[in-house]
Formats: structure tokens, sequence, C-alpha cells
């Protein structure tokens, strides 16, 4: 039994093989020869490493590692539109220097302008507003007119009367079709006479002779309603006087062929004259009429707050 092996039964411990093998000679040669192989390949990857950062000892201003055919371009140019000047290498190889294009600064937009709508073209002082016109029915012997001036009609007129078979006065008219009514206020009156007439017609045409129902206000006589139910018959009227004068409200309330006047003092409370039916024709006129009940002299009347609604009435 070798001495090892019989000392390790009597004592219980190992021989020391591990410090046996650390003293043996053959190892030192090993270990020399991996030494150098790891020296070798550390000082070969640190000048590979080297030659990347610094190729030509060149201190590099951009890296980029790109094949040699790849398109290069640099950082897009700071918010000051200030291109930085950079220098590119590729395999040592200094590269242009890329120069970006101006920053496109958007130009404003054009946006249209409202067009101007029409605005209602003013009636000149004087002239009649539309669909208004005006005519001296029956030739009296001096002309009258109509005109229009801040919200105020002012009609002149001449004439024997409206009354008997005949008529003479100036008529401020419109067509009319249909149902509704007129109202106007009239403002002053002229005392040419004491039965000169102002108020409100609705007349079958321009002939003097023709059909017509009239609401009207004179200087001495009060309200009165007067017709006339077929051409050239004489004139009719209520038959009783009305006690007021201007200013005076007027309505002249159209519906179908029935005429009924009105009159108010205040434009809220109103009082039935007179209604009377008849035809008047397919293409009536309505609109406001002055007489002054004299041929060779002339008569003034005012009237404001005049409209015209169809369709309904008082």
């Amino acid at each position: 039994m070798d001495d090892r092996f019989q000392d390790t039964m009597e004592t219980g411990e190992l021989p020391p093989i591990r410090a046996a093998h650390r003293r043996d000679p053959r190892l030192i040669p090993a270990l020399a020869a991996f030494g150098v192989i790891g020296i070798v390949f550390l000082v070969m990857a640190f000048l590979a490493v080297n030659s990347l950062i610094n190729v030509n000892n060149t201190p590099p201003v951009a890296k980029v590692s790109v094949p040699p055919t790849s398109s290069i371009k640099t950082a897009v140019p700071t918010a000051t539109n200030t291109p930085q000047s950079q220098i590119i290498y590729i395999n040592g190889t200094p590269q242009p220097t890329y120069t970006p294009f101006p920053t496109y600064t958007p130009q404003p937009t054009y946006t249209p302008q409202p067009t101007n709508a029409p605005q209602p073209t003013a009636t000149p002082a004087g002239q009649l507003p539309a669909p208004w016109t005006n005519m001296d029915i029956g030739s009296p012997a001096i002309q009258g007119s109509s005109t229009y001036s801040n919200d105020l009609y002012t009609l002149t007129a001449s004439g024997n009367d409206i009354w008997g078979t005949s008529d003479q006065f100036q008529y401020m008219y419109q067509n009319w079709n249909g149902s509704g009514y007129i109202v106007a206020e009239v403002n002053s009156i002229s005392k040419t006479n004491s039965w000169t007439k102002a108020g409100i017609m609705i007349r079958a045409s321009t002939s003097p002779t023709d059909v017509y129902a009239y609401i009207m206000v004179t200087p001495g006589n009060g309200v009165d309603f007067q017709w006339r139910s077929s051409n050239g018959s004489s004139a009719q009227w209520n038959g009783s006087e009305i006690n007021a004068s201007a200013p005076v409200w007027l309505d002249l309330t159209i519906n179908g062929s029935t005429y009924t006047g009105y009159y108010s003092t205040d434009s809220q409370s109103w009082h039935k004259v007179f209604s009377v039916t008849f035809d008047v024709g397919s293409n009536p006129l309505v609109g406001l009429a002055l007489t002054s009940h004299s041929a060779n002299a002339l008569a003034q009347a005012t009237f404001s707050n005049v409209s015209v609604y169809t369709g309904g009435g008082n």
C-alpha cells in the first residue's frame, strides 16, 4: 500500500494533491502562451477601435457609418434658419457639405371679403315711393300734386267735388288685389271749403265717372262715407256727419265686394262709419284722394302712417 494512502487511513486526511499540481513545472509554458495571445488580441482590438474613431488622425465633427453608395444628409437647420457647417467622412474621405434649402415661409391666405348687400334706395324728397303714383282725375282747372318727404305725404288739389255723376280731384294710388285694408292718419286739411274732402278711396279706374267707395274727413262737416255703385250713376253718402276733425285716423277695409269705413282719434279705438257692398271690378285702385270743392282754388292735406295691408282688416 502507498505510504500516502496509509497515512490517510491512519490520520483521516487526504494528501496535498493540489499543492503538488501548482508546483508542476509543465503548467508554466502553457500559461505564458495564453498570456501572450491575450495581450495580442487586446492590442489589435484597441487599434481597430481607434482607427474607427480617428481616421488619418483628423478629429471628426460628425460621424456617419453608412455604405459608400448611401445618400448623406445633415441635420435640419436650427430654428434660426442658420445652416450648420458639418464635414462628413466616409472611409477617411471628406464628403461634399450639404447646404439646406431656405425654409419655406407660407404666405397669408387670401380671405374673400363679403359682398355688400344692396341697400334700399332712399326716395328723393318730393318723389313718391314705389308703388305709389298720382294723377288728377276729371281734369280740374288747377293742376294738383302728390309729394313725399320724411314719412309725410302732401296732396294739393282743386276740383269741383267728389260727388254727383262725375268727379274732380287729386288721386295718389296703387293697384289692389283681394281683401285687406288701408290705414292713414290725416294730419291736416286746409279749409278751402267746408266740404273740402281728404281721405282713403278704392276706385274701379281713373275714369271720373267710375264706381268707388270713400271714407273722408272735412274741415266743417266731420267724417263721412260716400260711394258710387255703378258707372255714371249719382254718388251717395251715409246720411249723417261724424263729429271728428283732423288730425284723425281713417281705415277702409275691403272684404271681397264689401267696403267698410272706420275712424279713430288715437289709432287704438276704432269706430265704424258705414258699410256697402257692390263690385268695383277686377283691377281696382286704392289710395289717398283730395278735392278742394272749389274749381278755382287749391286745397292741401297731409297724411302720415300710411299703410296698405292685404289678407285682413279691422
